[in-house]
């Protein structure tokens, strides 16, 4: 029976991820560019592009070949702008033999994807290309043409550079509605084109057993770093310093896996079938996942999956349900950067205790402005973007930085998640 899942040969001697992020850290420096802007779709596109209040929206539908096509089709110069800046200058690597060696040749061949996922990369190279012909192919330092193995190395940025955020989510007794309220902050290093193309990405069911879903992202991505599906399931990523391990099989890109969550599940089942896709996924590095859904009756809408690749410590996996506090299971949960339950909690973070702190506050119900509050109290530089959503209801509401401050200081946009995946 043919595999479900393409492979890269796996090199004895690949380079450790402390090692490749060391590089990175002491290689980074700040550069701003100029973005092209995107205005329309071409006709044979499967994609459309919008501007709502000012965020560019991408409609995604199709196989995953052609979704990964229109979206390289209609962000081919700025999915190149920003692989060369990464890979092909100095932002990152002063020789760029450390990205050819350290991570094409090493890093990357230990990563797996689905063949969704490794022909959504060749569509997405086939519309670049088209978009920017072959001589804008070319990484001028690196003397070769860009290739499906330097697509798989931006969308798997996030396993070899870590970052921080912040989240939170609470419903019955602490939200004025009942439902759940979740707060969210992406933070990340001032890469160039982080802050200039914010891009929410819209993405059709692809099959009955499937879920529509919304990320916010920037072009070129195919995986989940924030998001929310129809059914009112929200993921967020967040790094945990830990330990690198040799893999013993496989990895999978942690924004794949959560992809592989939103695209699945609906909420009455988000949690369990969470555990088994993580069960399944062995990690490259350390994560916390909250997965968030809807609250109703008697259920526990939001947990935070802490995860790594230690796969001889409860199979890499271990859930953190909200904490018991005098005999009661409070109707909130917190997650920053530090493992709670895998490892000892580290009462270090700032961000962690402010959350908690607003959070366990008597008799403040959490709404908009309360959810907002309290992220703007955990932002910080970096801060991307910021979302406050609310599953019950599936509304979203996000703020985007600007190259001049921080997410949670710009005005918030709202969005409906039934309008957003219209057609």
């Amino acid at each position: 029976m043919k595999s479900t899942t393409t492979r890269f040969r796996r090199r004895n001697n690949i380079a450790p991820l402390v090692l490749v992020a060391t590089i990175l850290f002491m290689g980074a420096v700040a550069v701003r560019a100029e973005f092209p802007v995107v205005k329309e779709a071409p006709q044979t596109c499967t994609g459309a592009l919008s501007q709502e209040q000012g965020v560019s929206v991408l409609r995604l539908w199709g196989s995953p070949r052609e979704q990964g096509h229109a979206q390289g089709k209609l962000f081919g110069r700025q999915i190149v702008e920003v692989m060369r800046m990464l890979f092909d200058g100095p932002m990152l690597f002063n020789d760029p033999q450390q990205y050819e060696g350290g991570v094409r040749q090493g890093l990357l061949k230990t990563f797996e994807l689905t063949n969704a996922e490794q022909s959504e990369i060749t569509g997405m190279l086939a519309g670049i290309r088209e978009t920017v012909g072959d001589d804008g192919m070319t990484f001028k330092r690196l003397g070769r043409e860009m290739d499906e193995t330097d697509l798989i190395a931006l969308n798997t940025l996030a396993d070899w550079i870590p970052g921080g955020c912040s989240s939170f989510a609470a419903w019955g007794k602490m939200t004025a509605d009942g439902g759940t309220v979740v707060g969210r902050n992406l933070d990340y290093f001032d890469l160039p084109g982080l802050k200039e193309l914010h891009l929410i990405i819209v993405r059709q069911a692809a099959g009955e057993d499937a879920s529509g879903w919304v990320s916010i992202a920037w072009p070129g991505l195919i995986g989940a770093y924030t998001a929310m599906n129809e059914h009112g399931v929200v993921v967020a990523m967040h790094d945990v310093d830990v330990p690198p391990t040799q893999p013993t099989s496989r990895r999978r890109p942690r924004s794949l896996v959560l992809r592989q969550i939103i695209e699945t599940t609906d909420a009455s089942n988000a949690i369990q079938v969470a555990e088994k896709i993580l069960l399944s996924s062995t990690a490259a590095r350390g994560n916390n996942f909250l997965v968030a859904t809807a609250a109703s009756k008697g259920n526990k809408p939001a947990v935070v999956f802490e995860y790594d690749g230690h796969t001889g410590e409860s199979s890499g996996v271990t859930i953190r349900y909200p904490a018991n506090v005098s005999e009661k299971t409070p109707e909130f949960i917190a997650c920053t950067n530090h493992y709670r339950a895998r490892a000892k909690s580290d009462d270090s973070c700032q961000r962690y205790k402010g959350i908690s702190e607003k959070l366990g506050a008597p008799n403040d119900k959490i709404d908009s402005d309360a959810a907002w509050s309290i992220m703007k109290g955990a932002a910080v530089k970096g801060t991307i973007h910021s979302m406050v959503a609310f599953p019950n209801s599936a509304k979203l509401e996000l703020r985007f930085a600007t190259p001049e401050d921080h997410a949670c200081n710009q005005p918030p946009k709202q969005f409906s998640i039934d309008k957003l995946l219209e057609r």
